[in-house]
C-alpha cells in the first residue's frame, strides 16, 4: 500500500524522507537491474543481489556494500569492481559464502560484518 501514491505514502514516507534526507531514486549498478545503489543521509549504499558481468562492469564507489542472497561468483573478482569502505553480509548468506567473502575482504583490508555471525549491523556514519 505504501508504494501507491496517496495518504499512506504522504503520511509515513514523506516525513521519513525529509528527516533522513533520503533521495528516492535508485539506479542500475554494474549492468544488472537487481543490483542497486542509493543515498540515505549522505551515505552511499549499494545492494548486491546478482552476479556481476565482469567484462561490462565499471568501477563503482560506495560507502557501504550490502551482499544479499548468496551472490554467486568469486568475491575476489567482484571486489575490484566495487570500491567500498564496509561490507555487510545479510543473514541469507551461507557459511561457505561468508568464508569466501571474509577471505577476499581480508586480502584487501576491508571491514566485513556478517549478520549471521555478528548480529545486526548498526550504521554509524562516523564509523565509516
Amino acid at each position: 500500500a505504501l508504494t501507491q501514491p496517496g495518504f499512506l505514502q504522504n503520511f509515513h514516507l514523506l516525513p521519513t524522507r525529509i528527516r533522513y534526507q533520503f533521495q528516492p531514486w535508485q539506479y542500475r549498478l554494474l549492468t544488472d537491474s537487481s543490483n542497486m545503489s542509493f543515498v540515505a543521509n549522505g551515505l552511499r549504499i549499494s545492494i548486491l543481489r546478482q552476479q556481476l558481468n565482469y567484462k561490462q562492469s565499471a568501477i563503482h564507489e560506495t560507502d557501504l556494500l550490502i551482499v544479499s542472497g548468496n551472490v554467486p561468483g568469486n568475491p575476489a573478482k567482484i571486489l575490484p569492481h566495487i570500491r567500498c569502505r564496509q561490507i555487510v553480509l545479510d543473514g541469507s548468506n551461507s557459511a561457505y559464502r561468508i568464508a569466501r567473502w571474509k577471505s577476499a575482504a581480508d586480502s584487501l583490508h576491508l571491514r566485513l560484518h556478517s549478520v549471521a555471525i555478528n548480529g545486526a549491523f548498526v550504521v554509524e556514519q562516523a564509523r565509516l
